[in-house]
């Protein structure tokens, strides 16, 4: 994250000390305001990914990006770590997302997905997945063995930092830093071996035109019916019905509480929870919003193939 997002860490900084506390975020389109940011403690402020438990609802897991410890923790709303676990044969040379779903498709058991995916050179031969079955959220404890999942780019190395996971397959959206957006996805099963080349499922957007609109995360609803990227200007919506996705909405946030956005995942009340890294004088942060994605009108402008 942090090379694509000095030009954010400097307008942060340029506010004053207090202005993430005593400006409102703005935001136009499908969501309503975020509730009150709450801050991270400093073992978590290079926060890069969020995904809501769905066995422990109110219970939150996130990680720290590159060269961090093969840790994940566990967050209630108000930013208060409750537990931390380290991922038994995962190394972790640079997390960008994390996802909770079923193991395997249809299995009812669920895992955590944790992206290994960074890449900001785009020179790396391989990414990779680890797939553990969701810890309980104990303190300093330690979780079953990790799957290592590895797989290659079809068309060079891409840097990403946004995973999801449907009964599809797990799919990674690249981060747009010199190249156009693509959707990639590795389908069923999901094993250690052989290593699997990516599938290169549709292109969402030409290069990004400013740091702000490059994609920094990603999440699929509990249901499997909507699709959300983060970037750090905001948020879009795809519906996920078919085999590709279809832009229907976004939001987008304007304001100093939250400019390094690297976290969100649906809850299972139909909330998103965000989360963003610290920058400057701006700490880690997370908090949660409400949408309504389907109640805008669709895109006249698809995502092109």
């Amino acid at each position: 994250m942090r090379a694509g997002a000095l030009l954010l860490v400097a307008l942060a900084a340029a506010c004053a000390p207090d202005a993430a506390e005593d400006e409102a975020v703005h935001v136009t389109g499908a969501c309503e305001a975020p509730v009150p940011w709450a801050e991270l403690p400093a073992e978590v402020r290079e926060t890069s990914g969020v995904a809501a438990s769905r066995a422990h609802p109110g219970i939150f897991w996130t990680h720290n990006d590159s060269e961090g410890d093969s840790a994940v923790f566990a967050l209630d709303s108000t930013g208060t770590v409750i537990g931390r676990v380290r991922v038994r044969g995962a190394t972790n040379r640079d997390w960008e997302d994390i996802a909770v779903a079923p193991c395997s498709p249809g299995s009812g058991v669920d895992c955590l997905f944790i992206g290994d995916i960074g890449d900001n050179r785009e020179r790396r031969q391989n990414v990779v997945v680890f797939i553990v079955p969701e810890p309980e959220p104990g303190p300093d404890s330690v979780s079953r063995p990790a799957v290592r999942l590895q797989a290659s780019y079809p068309d060079g190395g891409q840097d990403a930092e946004a995973l999801y996971v449907t009964d599809r397959g797990i799919h990674l959206v690249s981060k747009g830093r010199t190249r156009s957006i693509e959707l990639y996805r590795i389908p069923p099963p999901f094993t250690a071996a052989p290593a699997r080349s990516l599938e290169r499922v549709q292109g969402l957007a030409p290069p990004p035109t400013s740091v702000s609109a490059q994609v920094t995360a990603a999440a699929a609803s509990p249901d499997g019916r909507t699709v959300v990227l983060r970037t750090y200007a905001g948020l879009r919506f795809f519906d996920a019905g078919a085999d590709t996705l279809r832009h229907v909405a976004q939001a987008d946030f304007s304001g100093p509480a939250q400019p390094l956005g690297e976290g969100v995942d649906f809850m299972t009340d139909g909330r998103l929870v965000l989360t963003g890294e610290a920058g400057g004088r701006v700490p880690a942060t997370i908090s949660v919003v409400r949408c309504n994605p389907r109640g805008e009108a669709a895109d006249s402008a698809p995502a092109r193939d």
